[in-house]
């Protein structure tokens, strides 16, 4: 989280200890995505800006977490699901963001190493962890659903 935190150009170096505070304490009780919003409007970040950071965050926070998660009880294998609501696609006609979303659609349902990740676009990545996508995965459990 910390990584996250200090890579975002929008909070200043002496705030970061601030809204570190807060998006513990946010993410901590389920997500809260409103007082993490809150906090990077009171530093000044626009309304707009701070919740789509807060979604960002959160998605990557998540899918980390449920990664560790599945690795720590010995679960590797997993499924992609596309959310079936368009991921990275930020306006009509954004060519790069459709392009994107139509390769986490033809992505769902691949199973892939929860160690590794799927590549997307030649690129290794994990559901939900870049910002504006959606998509989560499905653990799949020897004897039960493979």
């Amino acid at each position: 989280m910390r990584e996250q935190i200090y890579a975002l150009p929008d909070v200043p170096k002496h705030e970061r200890s601030f809204i570190m505070d807060q998006a513990i304490q946010s993410f901590s009780t389920g997500g809260d995505l409103g007082r993490f919003s809150w906090a990077l409007g009171e530093i000044g970040v626009e309304r707009a800006r701070a919740a789509e950071i807060a979604r960002a965050i959160n998605g990557r926070i998540t899918a980390l977490i449920n990664r560790a998660r599945q690795i720590d009880t010995g679960i590797y294998t997993a499924e992609w699901v596309h959310s079936k609501a368009p991921c990275f696609v930020a306006f009509q006609g954004d060519i790069e963001g459709q392009t994107k979303d139509l390769a986490h659609r033809e992505a769902n349902g691949k199973r892939f190493d929860v160690r590794k990740g799927l590549k997307i676009g030649g690129k290794w990545t994990y559901p939900g962890m870049e910002p504006g996508c959606r998509c989560s995965s499905r653990v799949i459990l020897k004897g039960f659903n493979d």
